[in-house]
């Protein structure tokens, strides 16, 4: 299991916050820190507190990871809602696209 992986799934157990440097496809690198509702061997679904959005991140794009002392809350309508579109689901499950972002109830995009 790579470190990255490993970090994911102790930020999800702990309900603590990960930091990670995130390659997009276009190759633009950006510092993130998100709360983790969802890890498999290819993907994490998260919250990303840059965004205050719902996002699936590819593992492969995750350049680097840190995990901070900071726990957060888990939203259980969240995490419900994940589950009911798919986004919280094993890689063979998942459709090769990610589907789209969805924001939180009552945050607006930055």
């Amino acid at each position: 299991m790579s470190a990255i992986l490993s970090l994911a799934f102790q930020a999800l157990r702990e309900l603590r916050i990960l930091r990670i440097c995130y390659r997009s496809e276009g190759q633009k690198r950006t510092v993130r820190d998100i709360d983790v509702y969802w890890v498999n061997d290819q993907y994490i679904d998260a919250v990303c507190r840059l965004r205050k959005e719902s996002r699936c991140f590819r593992i492969d794009r995750i350049e680097h990871a840190e995990l901070l002392p900071e726990t957060f809350e888990r939203d259980p309508e969240l995490a419900i809602f994940l589950k009911l579109t798919g986004r919280a689901a094993p890689a063979s499950a998942r459709p090769a696209i990610p589907g789209p972002r969805h924001p939180l109830p009552g945050r607006e995009s930055a």
